[in-house]
């Protein structure tokens, strides 16, 4: 009975709390699967290298474009016209290039990048100590600014299309906010509580750094895979020469501009070989988001569930994730790497047929369960983190919990990252703007010609390093909050309370609380 409990992925622990036993291995097809695909994939791209084409260096070597020895026309292509022109050239010499924007502003968007790593920091801090206030004041802004362009629209610049555009955006934001400022308070508590678990367990940020790190390291070895089968192929004459001899050392278009003599043609399977690099690449993306929320909610959970009090194990949690629960992350992230893959199928045909009405039932039947899917797959991840079950016994389990006590209040988990991704954006913009200001009197103060636009890209990449960052920082807050979610639901079912803050701040709910009401939870 136990071994058909645990091949249905059933929970190990017998209690509420984290599960520290030996778990058992959970989907191995998937590992098996996931595996035995990228061995395929790297060992044709080796057969591709050791039997390509001699000509295949040519790709590094370059001297295709001005030899046509590589690719000969035949006596029956030579009908072509002498031009006696000499070649038009490519560069003209620019008033402005980024070769000078790069030298003479790398330090500040150096600065700019090492400033976002502050910007960051300070942006958790906030959202720890002042984060009910925080809420307050974005939602504020965000009223304030459309409501103030309109009418500077109207007043200033006799706009009334605009200013009643931007009005009517601030009129609607206001009725949003109305309808769900019952919920402000709890969405400030539930970020202070989720900052809080983040800042005890630093370790988190190396941790998605590093993975991040390896992800684009991956990708990049996937890449060079793809590089190396486009070595299966051969020279063929450039039809841009038009059938033409070379002329004066060079190969000439129509117009008499150079182009290369030559151009590479690889072998039909090539595009199909990419076509399932493009899978695995993307399967991959989304094994590494698994992962880094399984590793986030582990650490989370532990540091929640421990008594006493003290940080989680990041070693624990890789080992789980890289161990037992590998094959579940691999069934997870393949789920969303299929529904994904259909739902661009999906649109493609829709564009090709905008007026069938199937089609776009379709699409919007797929968009609405990648939409459910999504946090659904994310929940079930962090209850693995915890219970160390399979990726369908959790996603059962999760789906009767979030039935059983949230599903009434599952609409304010969206404003949390509503609110932060635009408070994000709001800092984001401000620091962009002053720095932006600050180089732009700089480089006026020396007689820059080019300072406008160099001010103007300073402060678009200011704004991106910052932007980028603190949406880095906003993941792992909400990828926390959403685990101490789970984990006060697990309390909930087993009549505990394990962290008294985060039981008092979630009774505040309205649902909750009126819940609560029907059945008292005994602390």
């Amino acid at each position: 009975m136990e071994d058909e409990g645990q091949a249905r992925g059933t929970p190990l622990l017998e209690h509420s709390g984290f599960e520290y036993r030996k778990r058992p291995y959970r989907d191995i097809f998937f590992t098996i699967l996931y595996s035995a695909y990228m061995i395929v994939m790297g060992g044709i791209a080796i057969y591709a290298v050791v039997e390509r084409n001699p000509d295949a260096e040519q790709l590094w070597k370059r001297d295709y474009v001005t030899n046509d020895t590589f690719c000969p026309y035949g006596s029956s292509n030579n009908t072509f016209i002498d031009l006696q022109v000499e070649p038009t050239g490519y560069y003209k010499e620019a008033s402005f290039t980024y070769a000078d924007f790069l030298r003479d502003s790398y330090y500040w968007i150096i600065g700019s990048a090492v400033g976002s790593v502050l910007v960051g920091i300070a942006y958790l801090h906030a959202v720890s100590n002042w984060a009910v206030f925080m809420v307050y004041a974005t939602v504020s802004i965000g009223l304030l600014v459309p409501a103030a362009g309109g009418i500077v629209m109207i007043v200033l610049y006799s706009e009334p299309i605009s200013g009643g555009i931007l009005l009517g955006l601030a009129f609607i934001f206001f009725v949003c906010m109305c309808l769900v400022r019952k919920f402000l308070d709890q969405v400030g508590k539930m970020l202070d509580v989720a900052a809080d678990g983040v800042k005890y367990n630093w370790e988190l940020f190396f941790f998605v750094i590093i993975i991040k790190v390896c992800l684009l390291v991956y990708l990049a070895i996937l890449g060079i895979l793809g590089i190396a089968v486009m070595a299966d192929g051969y020279f063929v004459p450039n039809d841009e020469r038009g059938g033409r001899p070379m002329f004066d050392g060079e190969c000439l278009d129509l117009e008499g501009d150079s182009v290369p003599c030559c151009e590479w043609k690889t072998n039909g399977w090539v595009k199909t070989y990419w076509v399932f690099l493009v899978l695995l690449m993307l399967w991959s993306v989304f094994l590494i988001f698994e992962i880094k929320v399984y590793v986030i909610a582990s650490v989370i959970s532990e540091w929640y569930f421990k008594d006493p009090e003290g940080e989680g194990s990041s070693r624990l949690a890789l080992s789980n994730a890289f161990g037992p629960s590998f094959g579940s992350l691999c069934f997870a992230s393949l789920l969303l790497t299929v529904v994904s893959v259909v739902k661009w199928c999906l649109e493609k045909l829709k564009q090709k047929a905008p007026q069938n009405c199937c089609m776009r039932w379709l699409s919007w039947c797929i968009d609405g369960i990648l939409a459910l899917l999504l946090p659904i797959t994310e929940f079930s991840t962090v209850r693995m983190a915890i219970t160390g079950e399979g990726f369908i016994g959790a996603g059962m389990e999760i789906t009767e919990m979030l039935s059983r006590n949230f599903l009434p209040t599952i609409a304010i988990w969206y404003l949390p990252p509503v609110v932060l991704v635009f408070s994000a954006l709001l800092t984001s913009l401000a620091v962009g703007g002053v720095l932006a200001t600050i180089a732009y009197k700089v480089f006026e103060h020396t007689n820059n010609p080019h300072a406008k636009d160099y001010a103007g890209l300073l402060f678009a990449i200011t704004f991106l390093i910052i932007f980028m960052v603190l949406i880095f920082f906003i993941a792992l807050i909400l990828n926390a909050m959403n685990t101490i979610y789970i984990c006060f639901a697990i309390d909930r079912d087993n009549k505990r309370e394990t962290k008294g803050n985060v039981h008092e701040m979630m009774r505040c709910v309205p649902d909750i609380k009126k819940m609560d009401d029907d059945n008292r939870v005994e602390p």
